[in-house]
């Protein structure tokens, strides 16, 4: 594909929310600053290196591209609220083609719920990634659990989440949002707070080996997981 092309078929797509480098100097005309976020989230250098990936709501498939650019033997990206809606509702799996034609990605991309996944359907895996998804679940403990569940002995979880920041306790607390509290969105229903979540890991069986807050978008921790 050249150039002249590959800018046509990008433009095309208005509902970009990940800034994608797709080549050529072309670059996705996303929402939120991808490339910035992940430099914040000081992933190792052989973090993916010949490991089996799973990104979790991957939505445009940003950090796909990346786990598979920085050396994953596979990756595999599963959405359901995004990629099941219609372009007409701007978001949609288009993104997610579209980046995956000009990266000449062999990327997996399955429309499938998180809560609806298990090892069977869908296999397991060494790394898995969960951004920006775990406040956007009715049930956040149970999908930590099933996360558990998709990876492989000693796998490892990358979690990058909104936490409550503002609740004036040392106690593990979640703030409920019944409706648009956070940032005017009806989908974002949980704020744990950072100790909360640490917790909420550690009794689903993982070892936090470290996480800190994203300096670039405040009120979001990045949480570095093993399974023992």
């Amino acid at each position: 594909m050249n150039k002249k092309d590959k800018r046509k078929l990008v433009d095309s797509y208005k509902g970009w929310w990940h800034s994608i480098k797709l080549g050529d100097g072309i670059i996705s005309k996303g929402r939120i600053p991808t490339h910035e976020h992940v430099k914040c989230w000081k992933i190792p250098e052989d973090y993916f290196n010949g490991k089996t990936v799973l990104d979790i709501g991957a939505w445009d498939g940003f950090y796909s591209f990346h786990a598979e650019a920085l050396g994953a033997k596979s990756v595999t990206a599963i959405d359901k609220v995004i990629w099941g809606m219609s372009e007409k509702n701007i978001s949609s799996k288009k993104g997610f083609d579209i980046a995956k034609k000009c990266l000449n990605s062999n990327v997996s991309g399955i429309l499938m719920d998180l809560m609806d996944a298990t090892p069977k359907n869908l296999g397991k895996f060494d790394v898995i990634l969960c951004a920006g998804v775990l406040y956007h679940l009715e049930h956040p403990y149970l999908a930590l659990s099933i996360i558990k569940n998709l990876l492989n002995d000693h796998g490892k979880l990358l979690i990058e989440s909104h936490c409550d920041t503002t609740i004036d306790t040392d106690k593990p607390v979640m703030v409920y949002y019944p409706n648009d509290e956070l940032a005017g969105d009806i989908s974002n229903w949980w704020g744990p707070n950072p100790k909360c979540l640490l917790m909420m890991l550690e009794k689903t069986g993982f070892t936090v080996t470290k996480y800190f807050e994203d300096y670039t978008n405040l009120s979001r921790f990045i949480f570095y997981c093993e399974v023992p």
